[in-house]
């Protein structure tokens, strides 16, 4: 018994993500490009309803990753299991096996054409406000910022074998929602001390 145990733990495949990258990567998930449309979110269903709905979805997740959680612990006891949507699939509900890969292939590539369209319409808008650009000029064209990120930043990170491996972007990836955010208060609080007239968050809309 006691070798069969240990034939399972070599034959098994190693974990060598950390916690810290898991974790990185996590908060660089949830903290995504949906941060950015939080305003409006709020503007249009009040700070009360808004908040209520961040609750809602947070459990909702909470409880979904609880469960999945429970699935890879019970079935982590099988030889040359990995942690992954397909395998826990494959042995809860075999005939959705393939409907639950399509569901996560339409999902991400959604958030990836999400991430693009949002690097076409800011890049060109932020590098022609900074460096008082023409329009004519090639560096405020969108598709000119739509081939660099691409070909530059996006295509070299999809070649890497294992996600632990994007902790790092990962990482300027929060920093730059951290910048974000204290861009956000900044303006907000000299709008607010000055004779600008800033909107009122309401409670709650009907």
């Amino acid at each position: 018994m006691q070798g069969e145990e240990i034939l399972l733990n070599e034959t098994r495949p190693k974990k060598e993500a950390t916690f810290f990258s898991s974790l990185i990567n996590l908060c660089n998930t949830i903290l995504g490009a949906g941060l950015l449309g939080m305003p409006f979110a709020f503007a249009k269903t009040g700070l009360v309803y808004g908040a209520l709905l961040v609750i809602l979805g947070g459990l909702a997740s909470a409880f979904g990753l609880h469960l999945l959680s429970e699935c890879c612990q019970e079935l982590d006891r099988e030889e040359e299991f990995q942690s992954s949507y397909f395998s826990i699939a494959q042995r809860t509900y075999p005939s959705a096996t393939i409907l639950i890969d399509a569901a996560i292939i339409i999902k991400c590539f959604g958030v990836g054409i999400s991430y693009l369209i949002i690097v076409r319409d800011l890049f060109p808008v932020a590098v022609e406000n900074i460096f008082t650009l023409s329009k004519e000029s090639i560096l405020v064209q969108n598709w000119f910022w739509l081939t660099i990120i691409t070909v530059v930043v996006i295509s070299p990170l999809c070649f890497f074998k294992k996600l632990d491996h994007l902790k790092h972007s990962s990482v300027l990836a929060l920093l730059s929602v951290g910048l974000l955010l204290c861009i956000v208060i900044y303006f907000y609080l000299n709008l607010s001390f000055s004779n600008f007239e800033v909107s009122k968050l309401k409670l709650w809309v009907f």
